[in-house]
């Protein structure tokens, strides 16, 4: 297909796309449904977090995003899990998942020796309390919210290959080309490659 802006400051221009997309079991291409009606209707149902699944990705490494700027898919993430919330102050109470489903859950793991760390639940409220600075790596408690760090928790990374399948999807919409984006919410499976060298178009 062709892409054609003709505004400035990055047009005039015509721009060749290849569009390869997902196809079903029986043959046929994958497009997304229909929108619903109503906005009521598109909403899914809210489940109680579990302990482990990722509540965020807070953001890409920075120095993987300068030396690879178009390689998202092999750079690593730095990830907050859920912690323990019985009272539902932080993530809120929902429906239960149901026996056998939800989100993958992962363990905490033990602190990265000289890492500074991004307390779990200040990050949660972090735009209501603007807790934003990174504890140093030798401190025992939060300085935000004077939590022992093993109540607190604490961000973890992970590579794009060890997120789970819809972060990341969340990931190639935040990182990959706009137009592959875009043309994504009709094709959802869509794998979109432009000519040699050619930067994507911007829409």
């Amino acid at each position: 297909m062709f892409h054609y802006n003709g505004l400035k400051p990055n047009g005039p221009r015509m721009a060749a796309l290849r569009a390869e997309v997902g196809v079903s079991g029986d043959g046929t291409t994958i497009v997304a449904a229909p929108a619903p009606a109503t906005h009521q209707e598109g909403v899914g149902v809210f489940h109680t977090p579990r302990v482990g699944e990722i509540f965020d990705v807070v953001q890409a490494d920075q120095a993987m995003k300068k030396a690879d700027p178009k390689g998202w898919q092999r750079w690593r993430y730095e990830v907050m899990l859920t912690v323990d919330d019985p009272d539902g102050k932080l993530y809120g109470t929902g429906e239960p998942y149901p026996d056998g489903k939800g989100p993958c859950t992962f363990p905490q793991g033990l602190p990265v020796a000289g890492q500074r760390w991004r307390c779990a639940r200040c990050y949660v409220k972090r735009n209501e309390t603007m807790a934003f600075k990174l504890n140093e790596p030798e401190a025992a408690t939060c300085m935000h919210c004077a939590r022992d760090r093993s109540d607190c928790g604490w961000s973890v990374w992970f590579e794009y290959g060890e997120l789970p399948g819809g972060w990341q999807r969340s990931m190639d919409r935040r990182y990959q080309p706009q137009i592959t984006t875009l043309l994504g919410t009709k094709w959802p499976r869509l794998a979109l490659t432009f000519g040699d060298g050619e930067e994507p178009p911007s829409v």
